[in-house]
């Protein structure tokens, strides 16, 4: 078994596919987590930096994030939000670490978000959520604001990493299953082509299915298409105008 990380967007479906592994019996159920918000272990130093987040992204020390995840027993998983950079990528491949990176359609991605940002105290965006209305906290997510990327910039940071060897790309439409509005043919294969990358024995396939869908700290519904339901008419223009290319890039067109 390799070290594995679960790499995602905010909203993309991180902890579904956390779970995942955790039945397939890769994942303890308390993986490490690294993002913007927990890189204050890792603040730089003299050396080489590189950028930890998605959305809000922070420099870090090379060095200290280095021997954190070289610290990760074979086998254990940790999850992250963290865009691509080459330095990154190579210490990575230095590591023997395998990506897993989670997308979701980011119509879907922005109006998660907007909900937990307005529900999670401890984000550091909840406070100026607080006085906006549903449709704008929306249009934040799609537009971005001074302290987040609009949503075309945070895609854009780690789809790179589905160029890489080492990494597999797992769609939440596929993960979720017919549970949250997809189908568990999809979820079957999708399952599968973990358990391949990781040199899993597929194991009970559908034990797994059975136990995978409503799960998780931040987990509100979880289901695909979200966006037909809050999205305006102002909503699809807006981020036609942001992101319009994102969706036949990732196939949600």
């Amino acid at each position: 078994m390799p070290r594995v990380i679960v790499n995602s967007i905010p909203k993309s479906g991180t902890h579904l596919l956390e779970r995942a592994l955790y039945l397939l019996g890769v994942s303890d159920g308390q993986p490490l987590f690294l993002s913007g918000a927990t890189a204050g272990e890792y603040a730089p130093d003299d050396g080489e930096q590189l950028p930890v987040g998605v959305g809000m992204p922070v420099m870090v020390s090379a060095r200290k994030l280095r021997e954190r995840l070289d610290n990760l027993p074979a086998g254990k998983v940790i999850t992250a939000h963290v865009a691509y950079s080459r330095g990154m990528e190579n210490l990575l491949g230095e590591l023997g670490y395998r990506m897993l990176l989670m997308v979701r359609d980011p119509r879907d991605v922005a109006v998660s978000l907007a909900h937990h940002i307005a529900r999670e105290q401890g984000h550091r965006l909840h406070q100026q959520f607080l006085g906006l209305s549903p449709d704008q906290r929306i249009s934040r997510t799609i537009a971005g604001c001074p302290q987040l990327q609009d949503v075309r910039e945070r895609f854009s940071a780690v789809l790179p990493w589905a160029d890489s060897e080492t990494c597999l790309t797992v769609r939440f439409e596929d993960l979720v299953g017919a549970k949250g509005g997809g189908s568990d043919e999809a979820q079957r294969r999708a399952i599968e082509a973990v358990c391949r990358h990781l040199g899993l024995a597929d194991g009970d396939v559908e034990a797994v299915q059975r136990e995978l869908f409503g799960q998780g700290a931040t987990f509100r519904r979880g289901t695909i298409g979200q966006w037909r339901e809050q999205f305006t008419p102002e909503h699809q223009r807006l981020f036609e105008q942001v992101a319009g290319d994102l969706l036949e890039r990732l196939g949600y067109s």
